[in-house]
């Protein structure tokens, strides 16, 4: 019993003592490592000529130790806990833990300050930028010191310089700037995976990671800027703007203009980063923020060959992630079901999936028909598991706001068996729940942002019938524009809700002034007109018709794009849409997989650096001349960083992924197993006159819908159960009282998480809420509050 509990335990604390040791590899300069040691660790050049040159130097060698081991060590000792049954730990332990959570995340003031700037800054955020400024101070201060001691001890000598002191210091500071990014670069790539151990290990989630990735950039962004402005301030004082600016790698093995390149690369991924530009132009800012970091890296690479530390250790990471996607990102995912609401303006798409348990989080689609590499984040608002005999579902409600999302729309009205490529992100732990151990729950949602709750108070309900539940009380507070946006409640978390049970309350606000109008989710659909949709295409009536009009709900035929001829070549034919399978295959075959590709990036790297050392050799044979080696060091700089990207993700793929997906496919083949869902004839329902339109892709094995059969009648929104006596719960006009209703709930409890997933004037509003009742704990008494914001964004 001890060994379960403590275990995985200790393999997680080695995890972390893994991350404080590459916090420790980013200060190699200051290591006093013995020669010796570093001469060890060189790898000799098989066809060096007797000469002695290096394939990989020491110095290389240990940089890679130190960077990279840990995070493979931190990765298996994390997959190594997963392979163990842990048992519950002690009440102490699990108490101290809980403490040292909420003290990381208490907000300081002044809240609106931060709020405006940072969407905040708690107690770790502090910690962490404390940190990262500790160590760009110290990086970069002990450089300028030595260089300074040692040009005073020249001066001291009688030694003429070439340039004032000033001048040698400012270049020296240009350079060290430069320097940093051997930190800040090495932290930047780390949130980037969607699967992570870090994840796992830290507990935060994809939107607390990508906050923090969005700081570093634009902290690089600044970094680089002094980088870049004090040497054009330096060559400019020093008459050699033109000549060193547009150099290309011929006078010194720094190749200046691919420096230039690279940083404007860092503008472009700056400027379409832009909350306003990513959010109207989703699938630009795809392309512009890949397109700009491979142009920033491989040009920075370019610049200075020895760049590639500042990238590799983040990009394993990456790497790992984007083999494990790739592993289902190249078959179309069956779809059971699609509803449009034209009211409401959302699309509700249902997928099918192969998963033993409930997939959470976020799900990443990719559409051929819109774009065929962007993919767009949703997160999952309800889904049922899959069974040895019929798929499970996932159900995702999309907001058609963006020009994405509503080609989507458009796509699935002509199209309703488009293809459509998934991945999810791996589940080696149970999903994390930050309202775990406080006593009260309160949940703050607007409109459509309910998705990204919705699966959490659906598991709340299941334990609190299961009696695992220790939360004592839930709290939702929903708003919405339309009504009709309350019907996709899930009906378990309504039935609770309106069951009488106290320990959850549902309260709806509608903040657009129209009246109530009744509807239903199901309803209609023996006046609604079904439609084949195989060989048939339908669109909407003209923008001009009347919805008050009988003519409204019509359909109108359109011609569906033309199929592949029979003659088209093989591979270009659509394949078979199945069920969303596993992005792995358990904790050993991740291990594998990251093994294989820290092991072949390690191998492209070295493949792409050959190029120096054969150079160093035919120089020391005196077959080159120095002038000649200086240009092959940009050179070896982008082969190096293009080999470890090639065979680093190449070969894992070969060995690992590529059998997988191979053995899925065979596996899944038509006559092999008889008990595999298939798609059918699709059908489209029109219903009433605001012409929603579902359509439901029925299989021999019938999944669980989740949609069920809320309903909108008289201002109430009502759950039907069969009885005379219908379950139902009023919407309220106007804005949900935020202080209030928390004030409540910190009054009767300790501990008070509140989820919130909405537009932003919602979040702040909470926001101030929080940081003004924890201000107030010492006057008032009231409970502790702590803020997970639940909505992600990539």
């Amino acid at each position: 019993m001890a060994l379960r509990i403590w275990t995985p335990i200790a393999l997680q604390c080695s995890a972390s003592a893994a991350l404080i040791a590459m916090c420790v590899g980013l200060l190699t300069r200051w290591l006093k490592v013995p020669t010796a040691w570093t001469a060890a660790l060189a790898v000799p050049y098989t066809y060096g000529k007797g000469q002695n040159v290096a394939a990989w130097t020491g110095a290389n060698s240990q940089r890679t130790i130190l960077l990279w081991g840990p995070l493979l060590l931190g990765a298996l000792a994390m997959l190594a806990s997963a392979c163990i049954r842990a048992e519950p730990a002690p009440q102490w332990w699990r108490r101290s833990m809980l403490k040292v959570r909420r003290s990381l995340q208490y907000q300081l003031g002044p809240s609106k300050i931060w709020l405006r700037l940072t969407d905040g800054l708690s107690v770790l955020d502090l910690m962490l930028f404390c940190a990262l400024f500790a160590l760009n101070v110290a990086y970069f201060a002990r450089a300028l010191v030595l260089e300074s001691n040692d040009l005073d001890a020249s001066i001291a000598k009688g030694e003429v310089q070439e340039q004032s002191k000033s001048m040698l210091m400012l270049k020296e500071a240009s350079t060290q700037f430069g320097q940093l990014m051997f930190i800040d670069l090495w932290l930047l790539f780390l949130p980037i995976p969607r699967s992570s151990f870090l994840k796992d290990l830290t507990g935060l989630d994809q939107q607390a990671m990508i906050r923090y990735h969005k700081f570093l950039g634009l902290w690089c962004f600044w970094v680089l800027a002094l980088h870049g402005g004090m040497f054009y301030i330096y060559w400019g004082v020093s008459h050699e703007f033109w000549v060193e600016w547009k150099d290309w790698g011929t006078l010194d093995s720094i190749n200046n203009l691919a420096g230039t390149l690279s940083f404007l690369c860092m503008c472009g991924l700056v400027l379409t980063a832009r909350e306003s530009f990513r959010r109207k132009s989703y699938e630009w800012f795809y392309r512009f923020h890949l397109v700009c970091f491979l142009g920033f890296m491989v040009l920075a690479c370019m610049h200075y060959s020895g760049s590639w530390r500042y990238f590799t250790p983040g990009l394993l990471l990456w790497g790992v992630d984007l083999l494990q996607r790739a592993s289902t990102s190249s078959a179309n995912v069956a779809i059971h079901s699609v509803h449009l609401d034209e009211e409401k303006d959302v699309t509700t798409l249902v997928l099918q999936h192969a998963r033993p348990g409930c997939p959470l989080g976020d799900i990443h689609l990719l559409v051929p028909a819109i774009s065929r590499w962007a993919w767009h984040p949703f997160t999952i608002a309800a889904s049922t598991p899959a069974q040895p005999s019929a798929p499970g579902t996932l159900t995702l409600h999309v907001k058609n706001e963006g020009t994405w999302t509503k080609r989507l729309a458009d796509l699935l009205l002509a199209r309703p068996d488009a293809a459509i490529r998934a991945t999810l992100p791996q589940q080696v732990f149970p999903p994390h729940e930050p309202w775990t151990g406080d006593e009260a729950v309160a949940v703050v949602v607007g409109g459509i942002g309910v998705t990204a709750v919705m699966l959490s108070l659906r598991r709340m309900v299941e334990r609190r019938a299961a009696g695992a539940l220790a939360t004592r009380r839930v709290a939702v507070l929903w708003a919405a524009r339309h009504a009709s946006e309350f019907l996709t409640l899930d009906a378990a978390v309504a039935a609770a809700a309106m069951s009488g049970d106290p320990w959850l309350t549902l309260e709806l606000f509608q903040t657009q002034p129209s009246p109530v109008q009744e509807c239903k989710l199901e309803a209609g659909l023996e006046s609604g007109s079904r439609v084949s949709s195989l060989g048939k295409g339908l669109s909407k009536a003209g923008d001009g018709d009347d919805d008050s009009t009988e003519g409204s709900g019509a359909l109108q035929q359109r011609t569906p794009p033309a199929p592949p001829k029979s003659g088209a070549w093989p591979l270009a034919r659509p394949r078979a849409p199945r069920p969303l399978a596993p992005a792995h295959m358990g904790p050993l075959y991740l291990a594998a997989l990251h093994i294989l590709t820290f092991f072949g990036g390690f191998v492209g790297l070295m493949l792409g650096w050959s190029w120096l050392p054969e150079a160093q050799t035919a120089l020391a044979t005196k077959q080159v001349t120095k002038p000649f080696v200086t240009t092959i060091s940009w050179r070896a700089g982008s082969l190096g960083i293009t080999g470890f990207c090639v065979v680093g993700l190449g070969l894992p793929y070969i060995l690992l992924v590529a059998p997988m997906m191979l053995w899925r496919s065979w596996a899944s083949r038509p006559g092999r197993r008889s008990d595999t869902p298939r798609m059918q004839d699709l059908e489209l329902t029109v219903l009433g006159p605001r012409r929603s339109l579902s359509h439901d892709m029925g299989s021999p094995h019938e999944a669980a819908t989740p949609f069920q059969p809320c309903l909108l009648e008289g201002g109430k929104l009502v759950v039907p159960n069969g009885k005379a006596s219908q379950l139902s719960v009023d919407i309220l006009p106007g804005r949900p009282p935020i202080l209030a209703a928390l004030s409540a709930l910190g009054a009767a409890h300790e501990s008070v998480s509140v989820l919130v997933s909405g537009p932003d004037g919602m979040f702040r509003s909470v926001f101030q809420a929080v940081a003004e009742l924890n201000r107030g704990r010492p006057k008032s008494g009231s409970g502790y509050f702590s803020l997970h914001k639940q909505a992600g964004v990539l």
